[in-house]
């Protein structure tokens, strides 16, 4: 599927607008300005991230000062914002797309945070004739995502090192299993917290898995990492290369990953380098190893707002939406939640990744729910003696 608005910059450093039932492009070039200019914008956004709870006015006018500022190099002075915002009345899926991130100009480009695009209107996330949905990607598509018929299989684990404090993993859990209730879902959880119990399961799962989530601690510094158990239950790291090699146990022929979830802070991060170049987030940094489509967090998300997010996207997903659809009403969850339920202050951190192969829905609309195992004992003793529970 096309997005209705596709704003890219190419290796000649040219950005191209296209948008949908439009016939031309329009063009200008991408300038060293406009790098500085886009690095000035994340500044200010990281501003308001970076706000502790008791300075949310603060936070809140840093946040409209970034969208406003984005949207006004968006436009350009040539009328660009207004031309996508017309485009997108009912639903504006935007996409931004580059080549590669290796270059300091692309991932500058790539990690502006174009979810709070702002005009004199307000937030567009907020309009609700627009149904606005940002995301990013790495590369051009290359054919079309296989959706596959039965229901959605997800795998979900979490990691609570003993040296760390701890996350409400299991009320994340719990949220997916009751909103996806009567939906087709499978949700197999792999105790472990570990890469290897990780690698493990998934290649023992059949169906293999459309979908990975993994809730844990995250890390921008030193390195982007996820925090991890060891076999003994304490923090061990896992990067970016570590964490790709205990996916690729989800690869199997005919059948890829659809999402990997990093529900961990600082995910979808890029770190400041030399010269305020911007070295690679776990999210892209697996985009650019192969995964189809990564989403993962732009700064430190609450508990609560992670969990309320999670419940909706996999509600979605279950429904047979495409990802960036799943992406956009987990966010409008956060900004328009159910009566006695606060508006998030977190709604904005959100950020999906896709390869040249991501995308599209991850199980098809009016699948059947699976059936579910009979509850079967096992024996710890040959014997037969001593009964536990099985697995499933």
């Amino acid at each position: 599927m096309t997005p209705r608005a596709l704003l890219s910059l190419g290796d000649d450093d040219v950005l191209r607008l296209e948008i949908e039932h439009r016939p031309s492009v329009l063009r200008r070039d991408y300038t060293d300005h406009d790098v500085q200019t886009l690095q000035g914008i994340i500044q200010t956004y990281r501003n308001a991230v970076g706000r502790s709870a008791n300075a949310v006015q603060t936070a809140s006018g840093y946040l409209e000062q970034a969208g406003r500022a984005l949207y006004e190099w968006l436009d350009g002075g040539q009328g660009w914002g207004d031309e996508v915002r017309q485009a997108g009345q009912g639903g504006l899926s935007f996409e931004v797309r580059v080549p590669d991130v290796e270059a300091a100009p692309r991932s500058t480009f790539l990690d502006a945070p174009w979810e709070t695009l702002h005009d004199e209107r307000g937030f567009w996330a907020k309009a609700p004739e627009l149904g606005f949905g940002p995301y990013r990607r790495i590369g051009a598509p290359h054919g079309d995502p296989v959706v596959p018929t039965g229901g959605l299989q997800a795998l979900f684990m979490a990691a609570a090192p003993t040296d760390v404090p701890q996350l409400q993993f299991e009320a994340e859990e719990q949220a997916i299993l009751s909103a996806t209730a009567g939906l087709p879902v499978t949700l197999t959880v792999e105790e472990t917290g570990s890469a290897a119990g990780l690698e493990l399961r998934a290649a023992r799962l059949v169906p293999p898995p459309a979908v990975v989530h993994l809730s844990c601690h995250g890390a921008s510094r030193p390195r982007p990492c996820l925090a991890l158990e060891d076999a003994f239950g304490r923090k061990k790291s896992c990067d970016v290369d570590a964490l790709r090699a205990a996916l690729q146990a989800t690869a199997t022929e005919g059948s890829e990953l659809g999402l990997l979830f990093l529900s961990a802070c600082l995910t979808a991060r890029g770190v400041p380098g030399e010269d305020a170049e911007l070295v690679e987030s776990l999210c892209t940094g697996l985009i650019r190893r192969g995964q189809r489509a990564v989403l993962g967090w732009a700064g430190s998300v609450r508990d609560l707002e992670a969990i309320r997010f999670a419940a909706e996207l996999y509600k979605r997903l279950a429904q047979g939406s495409r990802l960036s659809e799943a992406v956009t009403v987990a966010r409008r969850a956060l900004l328009f939640p159910e009566q006695g339920t606060p508006e998030s202050r977190d709604w904005h951190l959100a950020r999906l990744y896709l390869g040249r192969r991501g995308g599209g829905a991850l199980t098809a609309r009016g699948a059947r729910p699976p059936l579910r195992p009979q509850v079967t004992k096992a024996f710890l003793d040959a014997r037969k003696e001593v009964a536990v529970a099985s697995p499933e």
